[in-house]
């Protein structure tokens, strides 16, 4: 279920190469945001809805990894299996 009316918590982690970008602006006023080992961030959001976080969290590319929920990890899998068919040898 991606949709609204849910109360989710979303954590992604992000690489060093992506991590400044990130840290530089307020995405969410519930975000809270830790540092990792090898400069990589890791930002939680509480959200009511996945749809919109799932075409941001698209956007960072490999660069961005979500850590949980399983419904968003899952619909990003079928996302990018779904461009490795269309732009594929």
């Amino acid at each position: 279920m991606l949709g609204g009316d849910g109360d989710f918590l979303v954590v992604m982690r992000f690489k060093a190469e992506a991590a400044d970008l990130v840290r530089e602006r307020e995405w969410h006023e519930s975000q809270e945001m830790r540092e990792l080992p090898g400069g990589v961030l890791e930002l939680r959001l509480r959200l009511g809805a996945l749809a919109e976080i799932e075409r941001w969290v698209l956007g960072w590319g490999a660069s961005a990894e979500v850590v949980k929920p399983t419904a968003l990890r899952d619909k990003l899998r079928a996302t990018a299996a779904a461009l490795a068919a269309t732009y594929g040898d």
